[in-house]
C-alpha cells in the first residue's frame, strides 16, 4: 500500500503541473480570442470570461496532461530503477497501474460531468456574456474612449459627452443588417461610412438604436447630407447570436438529449448525428483509461536517456488521437455504413488494441 500511495503521489504532482501549464499557456491565445470577439473590453469583463473557455477546455486538455504525466512518472521510475526494484520485489507490474486508474477516475469524472452536463450550453452562456459585456460597455464607456468596433460596426468620434452616450464629429461605419426606424434616409445607410455631427446610441430591447445629427455620406467623392436619421442593428445578429438554436438537440444535456431520442422528438434526418454525439461525449472520458494503456508503457520502453522522446511520443499519440477521433468517426457516421455508436467508438477501440499490445510489451520485459 505505501508503495502504491508513493506513486499515487508521484502522479498527482505530474498531472498538477503538465495539466496547469497546459492551461498557462493556453490562457494568452484565449484572451486574444475574448478581446476580439468581445470588443476590447475592461480587464474584469475579461476575466469573468475565462472560465467559461477554460470549463469548455477541460475535457480536451485534462487528458493530455494526465497521458504527459503518466509518461513522465513511469518513465522515472523506469529511468532510476524503481520499476526494476519494484517487479524483483514480486508485485506483479500490473498492479502497479492501480494508482493511474484511481487517477484517471477522479479526473475522468469531472470530465464527464463537464462534457455531459455543462458544455452542450457553454457556446450560449459565452455568447450572452459577450452580449451583454458590449451593451454594458456602450451603456459605460470610459469617459477617455471615443472608438468602439464591433463586428461589421465601427465609430470614431472627436468628442464624447461624459455623461451621456453622446458622440460629436463621429465617423460611423452601419453594418449591412442596419434597419430604419425613421427618416427616409435610414435603411439606405445600411453597409456605409457615414459622418455626423452628433451620434446618440440607446439600447431598447435586443437592439441598438443610432440617432444621426446631420449626417452625410462620401458619394462619389462628395459629401451628400443625409440629414436626421435613426437606425437599429439587431445585436443577436451583430453578435452572431442564435437564440433560436438553444432547443436544438446538439445544445442538450446528455440526459436531455437522451429523453428527447427516447420520444422520437429528434428530426429523422438528424438521428444518427444525435446517437454519435451522444456516444462521442462519453469518449470523451474513456479517454482518460486509453491514455493509460498508451502513457504507462510509453514511459517504461522509452526510458534510456531523456525523457523528451518519450513526451513527444505522447504528444504525438494526443495530436493523433483527437485528430482521428474528430475527423474518422465524423466520417464514417456521415457515410451511414457503420453505426452512430460503432462510429463514436472507432477510434477508442483503435487506440484500446495499440494501448494493449504496448502494454503486453512493456510489462512482459
Amino acid at each position: 500500500m505505501t508503495l502504491l500511495l508513493y506513486v499515487l503521489r508521484l502522479l498527482s504532482a505530474a498531472v498538477a503541473v503538465s495539466a496547469g501549464g497546459m492551461f498557462f499557456l493556453a490562457i494568452p491565445a484565449i484572451v486574444v480570442n475574448a478581446v476580439h470577439k468581445l470588443g476590447g473590453v475592461n480587464m474584469g469583463a475579461l476575466l469573468g470570461f475565462l472560465p467559461l473557455v477554460l470549463v469548455d477546455l477541460v475535457p480536451y486538455l485534462m487528458p493530455i496532461g494526465f497521458l504527459l504525466a503518466l509518461v513522465a512518472t513511469y518513465g522515472r521510475l523506469a529511468a532510476d530503477n524503481e520499476w526494476t526494484a519494484i517487479c524483483m520485489a514480486g508485485v506483479h507490474p500490473v498492479r502497479m497501474l492501480l494508482p493511474a486508474f484511481v487517477v484517471a477516475a477522479a479526473l475522468g469524472g469531472v470530465s464527464h460531468y463537464l462534457t455531459t452536463e455543462v458544455s452542450p450550453g457553454l457556446s450560449f452562456a459565452k455568447r450572452e456574456y459577450g452580449r451583454k459585456v458590449v451593451i454594458d460597455g456602450f451603456r459605460d464607456v470610459n469617459p477617455g474612449r471615443t472608438e468602439v468596433k464591433l463586428g461589421e460596426f465601427y465609430m470614431s468620434a472627436q468628442y464624447r459627452d461624459p455623461q451621456s452616450n453622446i458622440f460629436r464629429d463621429v465617423t460611423i461605419h452601419l453594418p449591412a443588417s442596419t434597419k430604419r426606424v425613421e427618416g427616409a434616409s435610414g435603411e439606405g445607410l445600411a453597409g456605409l461610412t457615414v459622418l455626423a455631427d452628433v451620434v446618440e446610441i440607446s439600447f431598447p430591447g435586443d437592439r441598438m438604436r443610432i440617432h444621426l445629427t446631420r449626417a452625410r455620406v462620401a458619394d462619389e467623392g462628395h459629401h451628400v447630407r443625409v440629414g436626421h436619421s435613426v437606425a437599429e442593428v439587431d445585436l443577436d445578429e451583430l453578435l452572431d447570436l442564435k437564440p433560436k438554436d438553444r432547443l436544438k438537440w446538439r445544445y442538450q444535456t446528455s440526459r436531455d438529449l437522451r429523453g428527447l431520442l427516447d420520444r422520437g422528438e429528434v428530426e429523422a434526418k438528424d438521428v444518427r448525428a444525435a446517437v454519435y454525439e451522444l456516444h462521442a461525449r462519453v469518449t470523451r472520458t474513456a479517454t482518460y483509461f486509453l491514455f493509460i494503456l498508451l502513457g504507462v508503457p510509453t514511459g517504461l520502453l522509452l526510458r534510456r536517456g531523456t525523457q523528451l522522446g518519450a513526451l513527444a511520443a505522447a504528444v504525438g499519440y494526443a495530436l493523433l488521437y483527437y485528430l482521428l477521433a474528430m475527423r474518422l468517426g465524423k466520417t464514417l457516421a456521415g457515410w451511414g455504413t457503420v453505426s452512430p455508436v460503432l462510429a463514436a467508438w472507432a477510434t477508442t477501440g483503435i487506440g484500446t488494441v495499440a494501448g494493449l499490445f504496448l502494454c503486453w510489451k512493456a510489462l512482459r520485459r
